[in-house]
C-alpha cells in the first residue's frame, strides 16, 4: 500500500481489532507500523544515561540518581515530583519527601514571594533572618539572623501570605528581617568597628564587640530574646593587640577575644524541614584581628574573620542567615535568610 493512501477517515471506529494485528508489532519513531508488528508483552525501557539535549517534553533515566526526569522547558524535574504528590498551596520551590508513613510537601523561599494555600490546614515553619555584616578594622563578627521555628501554625484557604526573605547586611551593617504570616525573625546585629562605621549592634543574634579601646568592649545582645545569642567582647591593648569578638549564633554565644586571638562565631542551629535531614543555619561571624589569630565562623555558614589587610574577612553563606566575618580591614557581608514552610499530605 503506497504511503498515505489509507486516511483516518477510511477506517471506521473499532474496524481493526487486535486479532487483525500480528503479535510483536512495534511502532517505529516515524509513526509507521513495521512488519514485526506491535509487541503486546514488552515494557518501555529507557537506557540509563546522563542528561540529554534539553528539548521540552524529553524524558530520560538518570543513572546517577536512579530517577526518571522530564525537561519542563526550564529545568530537569523528577517525574515522581510531578505525579507523586499534590501540593496544597503555591509559592516558593516545591519539593516533597517521606519520613516513615508521613509524607511532607515543602515550600522553600530563598527570595521573597507569596505562599497561597488552597485549603485551610496547619504548617510547620522555619524563618531565618539575614545575618549581620562584620565590622571594619580589627572588628567584631556579624551576628546571625534570628532563627524561629515551630509547628502547628494555622493558614487559611485562598489567603496570600507575603514571604519576606531578609538580606544579609554589608560590612558594618545589620541584617534585614525575614517574615512569614505573623512570624518575624530579626536581622543579625553588625559587628563592632574601630572606624567610624558604627559600634556593635543588637539583633536576632548580637554582633561581636570590636577592639575599640577596652578589654571588656561588649558584644551586642540578642534582641528580641529567644531568636539567637549575644556576641563576644573585643580586646584592646596599646602594646599588643586589637581583636574583635565573635558574632552570636542561633545555637551559642560568640567567643570572646583575647590578647592573642579574636573570638570565634557562635554555632548555628539545625532544622530538618527542607529535606528531612538536619541542616545547620545561622552561625555567627568570626572576629577580625590586627596581626594573628583571626576568629573562625560558627557552624551553619558563619564567615571567617580577617587579619589586618593581609587576610580578607569572608561573607556568611547565602540563605543561611549567618553573620559575616569581622574585618582586619573591611568586614564580610552577612548571609541572606531563608523561609521554609512544611505540611503533611
Amino acid at each position: 500500500i503506497p504511503d498515505n493512501v489509507i486516511q483516518q477517515a477510511d477506517i471506521q471506529d473499532d474496524a481493526v481489532g487486535t486479532d487483525e494485528l500480528a503479535n510483536d508489532v512495534v511502532i517505529n519513531t516515524s509513526g509507521a507500523i513495521t512488519t514485526t508488528g506491535i509487541n503486546t508483552s514488552a515494557s518501555l525501557v529507557l537506557t540509563p544515561s546522563s542528561a540529554p539535549a534539553t528539548t521540552e517534553g524529553a524524558i530520560y533515566y538518570d543513572s546517577t540518581s536512579d530517577k526518571v526526569n522530564v525537561w519542563n522547558g526550564t529545568a530537569w524535574e523528577q517525574i515522581s515530583n510531578l505525579i507523586g504528590f499534590e501540593a496544597k498551596g503555591s509559592g516558593g520551590h516545591i519539593t516533597d519527601y517521606s519520613i516513615g508513613s508521613s509524607h511532607y510537601v515543602v515550600h522553600t523561599f530563598t527570595t521573597s514571594g507569596v505562599f497561597t494555600p488552597t485549603a485551610s490546614f496547619n504548617v510547620d515553619y522555619l524563618v531565618v533572618a539575614g545575618g549581620g555584616g562584620g565590622g571594619n578594622s580589627r572588628a567584631g563578627g556579624g551576628g546571625a539572623g534570628g532563627f524561629r521555628t515551630a509547628t502547628g501554625l494555622s493558614v487559611s484557604a485562598g489567603v496570600a501570605y507575603a514571604v519576606t526573605v531578609g538580606a544579609g547586611g554589608t560590612s558594618a551593617v545589620s541584617g534585614s528581617n525575614s517574615v512569614f504570616n505573623s512570624i518575624t525573625s530579626t536581622g543579625g546585629g553588625r559587628g563592632g568597628s574601630v572606624d567610624a562605621s558604627g559600634a556593635v549592634a543588637t539583633g536576632g543574634s548580637g554582633g561581636g564587640g570590636g577592639g575599640l579601646g577596652a578589654t571588656t568592649e561588649a558584644g551586642g545582645s540578642a534582641s528580641p530574646a529567644g531568636e539567637g545569642n549575644a556576641g563576644g567582647h573585643g580586646y584592646f591593648s596599646v602594646s599588643t593587640q586589637r581583636n574583635g569578638g565573635g558574632g552570636g549564633g542561633a545555637g551559642a554565644v560568640g567567643g570572646n577575644a583575647s590578647a592573642n586571638n579574636s573570638g570565634d562565631g557562635g554555632t548555628g542551629s539545625t532544622n530538618a524541614y527542607r529535606t528531612g535531614s538536619n541542616v545547620t543555619y545561622a552561625g555567627g561571624g568570626g572576629g577580625g584581628d590586627q596581626t594573628s589569630g583571626e576568629g573562625t565562623g560558627g557552624t551553619g555558614g558563619g564567615g571567617n574573620g580577617g587579619r589586618d589587610t593581609s587576610i580578607l574577612a569572608t561573607a556568611g553563606t547565602v540563605n543561611t542567615g549567618s553573620g559575616g566575618g569581622g574585618g582586619g580591614g573591611t568586614g564580610g557581608s552577612g548571609g541572606s535568610g531563608i523561609v521554609i514552610i512544611r505540611y503533611t499530605i
